[in-house]
C-alpha cells in the first residue's frame, strides 16, 4: 500500500529540542530540563507562539541548570509565529 503525503501539509510542523547536538540535556528534579521548564511556565501553552515559548523555556532552563544548555526550535518560519495550541 502506498501512502502519499499532501504537499500542503509538508511544512506543518515545529520541532523543539532540549539542547544543541554538542550539548547535554541535564536532568532537573527527575525530568529533563526542557520537560520541567514546559511544565512550569507562567501561562498555559495556548498563550504562546512557538517563538515566545522557546524564549520562556530558555529563560527557565538557564535559571535551573548551571551548565550551558540552550533549548532549540526549528520549523517553517510562518509556523514559528503562530500559537502553539489553538
Amino acid at each position: 500500500m502506498e501512502i502519499s503525503v499532501d504537499s500542503a501539509n509538508k511544512e506543518d510542523w515545529i520541532f523543539f529540542s532540549a539542547c544543541l547536538s554538542s550539548q547535554t540535556n541535564y536532568e532537573y528534579r527527575g525530568n529533563g530540563s526542557l520537560t520541567y521548564a514546559l511544565c512550569h511556565l507562567p501561562n498555559q501553552l495556548s498563550a504562546y507562539t512557538a517563538e515566545e515559548l522557546i524564549e520562556q523555556v530558555r529563560t527557565k532552563v538557564k535559571q535551573l541548570i548551571p551548565f550551558l544548555q540552550v533549548p532549540q526550535l526549528d520549523g517553517p518560519e510562518p509556523m514559528l509565529s503562530e500559537k502553539v495550541l489553538p
